[in-house]
Parts: C-alpha cells; structure tokens; sequence
C-alpha cells in the first residue's frame, strides 16, 4: 500500500511504499542525483519572495526575527505585551514544549523544500530524466547533521572552501553546471536590512541595553565572524569556517557522553524536555551547546536569527530524531503538563502546558486547527518521515538502545587504564566490571545574566590558560552551552529576565578523569584532586572573556553517581541516586573565592 499521499506534495508524483527516511547527512550525500536535488531545491527555497509564507525568509523567521504575524496566525487579546505594537514571537524554549513545538517546525521547511524539488524535476526536457527526478523528489526528506555519532566530523560540503561552488546535474538538458553552495549561508533578501531589524543586545559591563549592528549590517548568515566590533563590521564578513569546523569536531566525544547519559539515565519527560527543570540533562540544553558551537557570535548562537542559516535546519532535523529514539526507550512517556512562564504572542502567560495545547503557528492544513503535541508523537504518520533506526517509523526498546550503543557509548579509552565502561580494572586495580562513579559538575546560573549566548568552560588543571585559548584548550574539559534571547521585542525572554529564571546543566568529568590516569572508583582520591584542579571561566560566544562577577548566581557542584552495569550487554546501565559532594569537602559553589 502506497503511502498516504497527503503526505506528499504533488499529486503528480510517484507513490512511496515506505516511509521515507531522513538521513545523516554523511549518507545523503553519497547519492549525487538525491544531492543535486535537494541543493538546487533550496537555492528555489531561498530565492522565493520573501514575503511569501512558504518562502526561506518567511519560515526562518518564523523562529525569531523579523516578529511579524506568519501565515494569518492572530496574537490573542490578552496578549502578554508589554507595549502595544510590539511583537512577542512564537519561541517556547525553555517549556515542555520546547522539542514538539519544532517538530512541525521542521516538518513544515521540510515540506516547502520538497515542494521545490518537484519543480526542479519538472523542469526537465528529457522524460526519463524528469520522471527520475520525480522519484527520488517524492522520498526526499531533510537530512540530518549528527554531531555526536562516533567518528563524526562537520562535513566539509557545509563549510568548506573547495566547496564554494558544487556541480550538479541540472534541467532543463541535465548537464553539469556549477552552482553556488546553498548551504553556505543565506543573503538577507533587499528591504529588510534596516534599523527596525537590528537585534538588541546588552553590554556585558555596563548591562545597558543598545542595538547591535552586526546583524543587520552583515548582508548574509556568518559563522564565526572574524570581527563583533561595531568600527570593525564589515558588510562581506567572511567568517572563520576552519575555526569552526575545528571547534565543532573537538567537541565530539564531549557531547556523545552527555547524549548517551541522556539516553541511559533521563525517563520522565520534564527533565529531558527543557533546560529549567532543576535536572542538570536535558536535551534542550545539548542542542543549546551546539547551536552556540556552530554560531560562534554569528546567527546560530543567537535564537532570533539562528533560522536562517541553513545548518539551523540540519541541527535540528537530528534533535527530532534524537526526541524520536528517546520516545522509543522511553514508550508512553510523552508530553507531561507544564507551565508556560510569561507565555508567547499565543500562548497565554501564567497557564499550564498541555499535550493538547497548541503548536502555533503550525496548522494541521490549511484553515484548520494548529497541531498539538498529542498529534505529533506518531511523527511518521504525522508527518510522512522515518530515521535510520526505524521502520516505517517503528522499533522496539532494544532495537533503539542497540543502535544507541553502537553510536553513542562513550567506551572511555585511555593508554591506561584500559577502556570503560566496559574496562574491567582501574588504574589501582578496583574492578570495574559490575559498576563505576560516574563524576559530573553540575552547573546552575540564572540564565539572563548573560548579556547574550555563550559558554561556562569547565576546566581540570591548576592554572588556566589565557581566555584567548579557552575554546580549543587541553585543559578545557566540557561546556555549558548559554543560548538566550535579549531581544526586547521577545516578551517571553523579557520576562523570564525578570523572573531570574535559572537553568542546571551537568558537564560530565568521568571521560577527563579517567584520561589523567585517576581511579575514578575512589572518592577521596577524586574530591583531593577536584579541589585543587576544578576551575571555570566564562565566555561569550565569540570568545571575549565575561567576568565571573557578572553572573552572580553561578554555582557548580560536584556529583558522582553510582552506575550498576547492565547483565545484558544492550540493555541500560541502572544510574543510582547521586552524591553531591558539599562545599566543605569540593570548594566548588561559586562565591568568588573558591575557583583559581
């Protein structure tokens, strides 16, 4: 039976037997016509008119700036403004909502993509051509960028020079031609480049508010800008893509351990869902990590404009999958009530979150209801997309907990000791073999005493490096990931600045531990080391030192944690209750004094 062809967008196109996969990007690529496909289809996507609804600028901005109404979709009447004629957004970060409300999100650019693949393949004189072409459009589905998967590096064809110019198989006669690289950025389209666009920030000194240039001034998408001065903004900012490719691929094994712990150890939807449940994991605040990493002070490490890089859309299509293969281990658990804080333009402030709550702007179709979370968690019935560790959207808890071993597993190596988890002696010669300490700083800090996104660096050594060298530094052992919108037109955001609203983060240690030859078994030894070698710094995104002073609230705790192996080596290991170890035995709680 073919697949339901709502799920399609054209009637014209060939039916699909299974539901289409989203593929790591790696992957994708390998099929050079599927490749050619979807890169012309996006240049279609992004040369739209921007006022359109399903044009690039209009759903990008959708998740942050420019704050206009998308697609019809009215604000309430007793909408949470602070002023009239100003525009609250639709961003839910930091709710339970946090991972369904992209959902459609993604489902939606998804759509619109394919939607121009169609008229790509159509666009071919040659029949046979055309009808190949509209094959592989009707499987097409957005690929996804995995930045934690064991031997997983940025793909050079999202950053890479040599990759400025791709030649691919294009209509109407099917030659070679070269073509720009889409994926390299976006180019702001003529008109919305003006003063009412610019995103306001705070100085991280003064804590007074002022309107930063950088955005607007830049007239396409940057990573890694070279400069954040305003005397030193330059409107063909290049970026720095070797910097940030190197950064981002340092950060590999860092983030596979936070996601395996995520998988192994994090069952109730709350603490997964969102960074503010007081539960030092969650998956909004890895994906908050990796969109700081990827931004590096340009659009991905801030919320308003983040959307329109066009990596914003792969990092997320592989958040979906990571919901999605939570949602496997963890069957039944789902979306749980929760508060909405101040709310957004529709969502009213001070209510409770639901399952049924709506999903807006994102309609079912058109003119009908928005879509709610309880309809999203069969995504590919909903939505017509499957992962690679599924079929036809379906796998049981083992079949996910294998691929997620096979993944993720950290397997901590060292020249010695030998590897853990699955190492069966310490250094001292403790077995390993029936449980380990798992060790862990946990980070909490009232998020909007950032002036703006950026980084609390955790580092084990006894003198820290110069901040310039903080982001690649030996000695830098993980990261917290700081993701905040300080636009004034973002009521939510605005509020939760009010409210000192704090977010609790863990940067786990065990992996750095282990690498300097310590027994990781053996709690005295590890507090002794840990009071004379734990530090943190903090930075912003685009490397500039912020003093500690400045985040008063930040306070990081030691923990370590008991982890009992599993009999069966696929299933999961069973994480006992934590010890946090107080201020007396690990000087570790922020006061000023405590951190060298």
């Amino acid at each position: 039976m073919a697949w339901n062809v709502e799920q399609q967008v054209d009637p014209t196109m060939p039916p699909v037997l299974e539901v289409p996969v989203r593929q790591n990007f790696n992957e994708f690529i390998k099929d050079t016509k599927a490749r050619d496909l979807y890169l012309q289809a996006l240049i279609k996507l992004k040369d739209e008119n921007h006022v359109k609804p399903k044009s690039f600028f209009q759903l990008a901005g959708i998740h942050g700036l420019p704050y206009t109404v998308w697609d019809d979709t009215e604000k309430p009447k007793d909408s949470p403004l602070r002023e009239p004629g100003t525009w609250g957004g639709y961003c839910t970060h930091g709710t339970v909502l946090f991972p369904t409300w992209h959902r459609p999100y993604v489902a939606l650019y998804e759509k619109a993509l394919r939607a121009k693949a169609v008229e790509v393949a159509l666009e071919f004189d040659n029949i046979k051509l055309q009808d190949e072409y509209l094959a592989i459009a009707a499987r097409l589905r957005l690929p996804y960028y995995d930045w934690a998967a064991k031997d997983t590096k940025l793909p050079e064809l999202l950053y890479h020079p040599d990759f400025a110019k791709i030649t691919v198989q294009s209509p109407p006669y099917g030659e070679p031609k070269p073509i720009p690289n889409p994926l390299f950025g976006f180019t702001y389209p003529a008109g919305v480049r003006d003063d009412d666009w610019r995103v306001t920030m705070r100085d991280p000194f003064t804590h007074e508010l002022y309107k930063d240039r950088r955005y607007v001034l830049w007239n396409k998408t940057v990573r890694h800008p070279q400069a954040v001065k305003d005397s030193e903004l330059n409107r063909d900012e290049p970026g720095q893509p070797f910097n940030l490719a190197k950064i981002i691929n340092s950060r590999s094994k860092e983030l596979r351990d936070k996601l395996y712990s995520i998988f192994s150890f994090i069952e109730d939807w709350t603490s997964m869902s969102n960074h503010r449940t007081g539960q030092p994991e969650s998956l909004e605040s890895l994906h908050d990590q990796v969109h700081v990493l990827l931004g590096g002070g340009g659009n991905m490490s801030h919320p308003a404009v983040a959307a329109f890089d066009p990596v914003f859309w792969l990092h997320h299509a592989n958040v979906d999958r990571l919901l999605a293969l939570w949602q496997a281990l963890n069957e039944g658990k789902w979306v749980v009530p929760g508060e909405s804080e101040s709310g957004t333009i529709t969502i009213k402030p001070r209510t409770t979150l639901t399952t049924d709550s709506d999903l807006t702007p994102f309609r079912v179709a058109t003119g009908k209801d928005f879509w709610t979370s309880k309809q999203t968690e069969n995504w590919a019935q909903a939505f017509g997309y499957s992962y690679p560790e599924f079929k036809n959207g379906i796998a049981t808890p083992m079949d996910i907990f294998v691929a997620v071993n096979e993944l993720y597993n950290p397997n901590y190596k060292t020249e010695n000791p030998p590897p853990a988890p699955y190492a069966n002696f310490s250094p001292t010669g403790n077995r390993l073999d029936e449980y380990y300490l798992d060790w862990s700083a946990n980070v909490t800090l009232k998020l909007h005493e950032f002036p703006e996104s950026g980084f609390v660096h955790i580092f084990l050594t006894k003198v820290v490096p110069p901040s310039r060298d903080w982001i690649l530094a030996p000695e830098r052992v993980g990261d917290v990931g700081v993701f905040r919108n300080n636009s004034d037109y973002c009521e939510n955001c605005n509020q939760r600045e009010e409210a000192g609203v704090t977010i609790s983060v863990k940067v786990l240690l065990t992996r750095a531990l282990l690498e300097r030859k310590l027994d990781i078994n053996d709690p005295t030894a590890i507090v002794e080391y840990l009071k004379e070698h734990l530090a943190w710094r903090l930075a912003l995104a685009d490397g500039r030192e912020l003093p500690l002073s400045q985040v008063p609230s930040l306070q990081v705790r030691v923990r370590s944690a008991k982890v009992v192996r599993p009999e069966i080596p696929d299933d999961k290991p069973e994480h006992r209750i934590p010890v946090q170890f107080p201020k007396r035995e690990v000087p570790v709680d922020y006061d000023g004094l405590d951190n060298h």
